[in-house]
């Protein structure tokens, strides 16, 4: 069944600029600009919504053409996939938090996180799976990686007052919506070659 790094692809434009944003942020911080880090927060939250929520819809409005390739006995998985792309997509869609927490005087905390998230993440692991199987381990997953994203974005936002989302940002997430449910009213093709035609 395909990994967590099968779904990459949905971070493919958060790494990007990451890369890119990352000096800007350490220069900013060194200038005391505050304003230009908030402003680079917010764009790269509100980018990495659109478009990570692109690459997740395609993801799941093509679920039935991905579960026509995959073995019979693997297709009660499928949601597995769905599951890690959204953790995938919560990642990306809160911005550049690590680098400014990584380049700020607060730089520490990112390490306390970590350990937090290594310590939490197997223990979800060992609580659900013996509920849910493969989907607990998805469900954990995603649980870590929400509380892990949304502790960097409470200690960004208390501590240094700079949030990733405005008002006009969170309507992003309607675009990648509506291109779901577009898909969604598509009729599924009795064959999935077609859809590559």
């Amino acid at each position: 069944f395909p990994s967590h790094d099968t779904l990459r692809p949905i971070l493919i434009p958060y790494r990007g600029l990451d890369r890119i944003a990352s000096p800007v942020i350490a220069r900013a911080l060194a200038q005391g600009d505050e304003k230009k880090i908030a402003e680079v927060y917010k764009i790269s939250a509100k980018y990495m919504l659109l478009f990570g929520g692109i690459l997740m819809a395609i993801l799941a409005s093509n679920r039935n053409n991905i579960a026509a390739f995959l073995p019979q006995e693997y297709r009660p998985g499928l949601s597995v996939l769905i599951w890690l792309g959204f953790s995938n997509l919560i990642d990306a869609a809160t911005g550049i938090n690590t680098s400014i927490i990584g380049n700020s005087k607060h730089y520490k905390f990112n390490t306390y996180l970590l350990f937090g998230l290594i310590v939490l993440a197997p223990g979800l692991n060992y609580w659900f799976i013996p509920i849910w199987g493969i989907r607990g381990a998805a469900a954990a997953t995603l649980i870590s990686i929400a509380l892990y994203n949304f502790v960097k974005m409470m200690f960004i936002g208390r501590v240094l007052g700079m949030w990733p989302w405005h008002k006009h940002g969170i309507f992003m997430a309607l675009i990648p919506l509506l291109c779901f449910l577009f898909a969604e009213i598509l009729p599924v093709l009795p064959k999935p070659y077609r859809d590559w035609e």
